[in-house]
């Protein structure tokens, strides 16, 4: 789980893995809690029972440092002695906090060389791998960042040519560019650690951890996590040598995330076929052909692009009901939880659906079609006396996001379109997406694969979009801006090297098939991935989504869809 005294800034670990596979590692039989379970019975504390011992003494000396700190925020006039008594009470804090998580403390001055010259740097501590350095006093990781009050160094560091360095984040990036550089900068504020890792810093990505909220509320696997990711035991290297146990769980967070994203990657493959060739079966279900509404090459396009814009509507509304906090949707509102949400929606498709009319009905197209509108043009929305007929006051409220997402019209063949054997441009044809084809789509968005026995066709448990982020679900769009779709003009089969796809595939014509080897082809797999030992083919008619090879990763068109970013950075905390 994920806890709110721990900052993960930009994503240092994957929020998946730092909430689901890091307790995992802790409690593995050689993890670290069972080594930290020998030295307790021993009588030589581990850092996590280090860190529930500071809670006597911060609480202790907090009174006074918050104090000092609120009047130096207002303005009040503090004196010499009352400023170097403060920061010799802030020291003792940092001093208590490295020995609670294993480093001894060793204050003094570090010579360190850059650009050929020398520099004293005062320091808190400084061993293989890490520098500590005491900053001001804070209770939270955003004042802690404040480069007027608590963000500044409690000894200034002077680089020659009478300039200094004053704010502790400006020393971390100069350590960083030094001859020998450390792979870690602790700042220590007291009540707060910020871990800066080398390799990430620049990008705007570390580990921060409010100890004031964490030691006060005491729970042992929090603590065990801040001892996992701050601890002298993580962030050292093995006396047998190799690297230090972080540097292996941050390899290990971002294989995860690309593992968690390819998976998504591929349900999401999966959906454009679906939704796609669903809207083709309605177009014809009203005595059309596909060529009748567009050129087969313009309409794949469209279709294409149309389909996953859909998708990603449904992906967004995904991650913003999972963190309520960016206030995009009522979440907290139980009329929403219990009438209109994704959850909802995800415990419909949790379960199988059966008889004629749930697969024809098209119950889950109205329900998304319906909050796809609120979140785009509000509802009871503040401020507004008129939203679609309401007025301002108590009940279920939308603000608008007016969003190019959700803009209607960027999906036209999704819904209802103009009938070419008329006149009339006002739209006739009924394109909705009826309920088989959404239930496939929902399952393959909201629920994991099953670790089930091939052929039982159960699902894992719902995704945790709270646990993705934002760059994950970027990468995943842009996996996807490889893929190509078109409309089959003939019976086609698939072909990969060794029967792969994942690095690319091709289609040949049924009649081609007896001269290639049964190796080649692409094997269906059913909703749990396993292989069925089908051939993957497509009939006449059928639109095929596939990765096109390396052009599209190469081309302009690599990038992640700003009409989902920029709404989440914006609102991000």
């Amino acid at each position: 789980m994920s806890y709110d005294s721990l900052t993960n800034r930009g994503d240092y670990l994957s929020p998946h893995y730092l909430a689901e596979v890091l307790p995992r590692e802790l409690a593995k039989k050689d993890g670290l809690r069972t080594q930290w379970a020998q030295p307790d019975k021993e009588g030589t504390p581990s850092p996590v029972r280090e860190l529930r011992a500071l809670k006597r003494g911060y609480f202790a000396a907090r009174p006074d440092l918050a104090d000092f700190a609120q009047r130096a925020a207002d303005g009040d006039p503090v004196s010499e002695d009352e400023r170097r008594s403060h920061d010799k009470a802030v020291k003792k804090q940092n001093d208590d906090v490295l020995r609670a998580l294993g480093f001894a403390a060793s204050r003094g001055v570090v010579d360190v060389q850059r650009s050929g010259e020398t520099f004293g740097v005062p320091v808190a501590y400084q061993g293989q791998n890490v520098v500590a350095v005491d900053c001001g006093w804070a209770a939270d990781t955003d004042a802690a960042l404040d480069p007027d009050r608590a963000g500044r160094l409690l000894d200034p560091v002077e680089t020659g040519n009478n300039e200094r360095i004053t704010v502790g984040a400006k020393l971390v990036r100069w350590l960083f560019d030094t001859d020998e550089p450390p792979r870690y900068v602790l700042l220590l504020h007291g009540g707060v650690v910020i871990l800066a890792d080398r390799l990430a810093w620049a990008e705007g990505r570390y580990l921060a951890v409010s100890l004031d909220t964490a030691i006060d509320r005491a729970d042992q696997p929090e603590l065990e996590t801040i001892a996992a990711l701050f601890s002298a035991d993580v962030l050292q290297p093995p006396a047998e040598g190799g690297s230090e146990q972080l540097a292996h769980w941050v390899d290990e967070s971002r294989k995860h995330a690309v593992g968690v994203s390819a998976e998504l990657r591929e349900g999401l493959r999966e959906s454009v076929q679906i939704i796609a060739n669903e809207v083709l079966d309605r177009i014809r279900s009203h005595g059309l052909a596909p060529g009748d509404v567009a050129e087969p090459g313009d309409l794949a396009r469209e279709l294409g692009r149309d389909a996953l814009r859909y998708l990603y509507r449904i992906l967004f509304l995904l991650y913003a009901e999972a963190r309520p906090e960016l206030g995009i949707l009522p979440a907290d509102d139980q009329d929403y939880m219990a009438g209109y949400s994704m959850q909802r929606l995800g415990e419909l498709v949790a379960r199988r659906l059966i008889g004629e009319e749930a697969r024809t009905g098209f119950h889950l197209y109205e329900s998304l079609d319906l909050l796809f509108r609120m979140v785009n043009n509000g509802h009871n929305a503040r401020g507004n006396a008129s939203t679609e007929g309401l007025s301002e006051g108590e009940g279920l409220r939308f603000e608008s996001l007016k969003a190019d997402l959700f803009e209607p019209s960027k999906t036209r063949l999704i819904g209802r379109i103009p009938d070419p054997r008329s006149d009339d441009e006002t739209p006739k044809l009924d394109t909705r997406l009826r309920d088989e084809a959404l239930y496939k789509v929902l399952r393959r968005l909201m629920l994991a694969k099953g670790s089930g026995r091939k052929g039982k066709n159960q699902r894992g448990g719902f995704i945790s979009y709270a646990q993705l982020g934002i760059n994950q679900l970027g990468a995943v769009y842009e996996g996807l801006m490889s893929y190509s779709g078109f409309i089959a003009a003939e019976e086609l089969y698939e072909v990969a090297k060794k029967g792969d796809p994942s690095g690319g595939s091709w289609m040949i014509p049924a009649s081609k098939v007896p001269f290639y080897g049964d190796d080649v082809f692409v094997k269906e797999k059913d909703e749990n991935g396993f292989p069925t030992g089908e051939r993957v083919h497509y009939r006449p008619g059928a639109f095929v989504y596939r990765l096109a090879g390396r052009d599209r990763q190469t081309s302009a068109s690599y990038y992640t869809p700003q009409s989902l970013t920029s709404v989440i950075a914006a609102r991000f905390p």
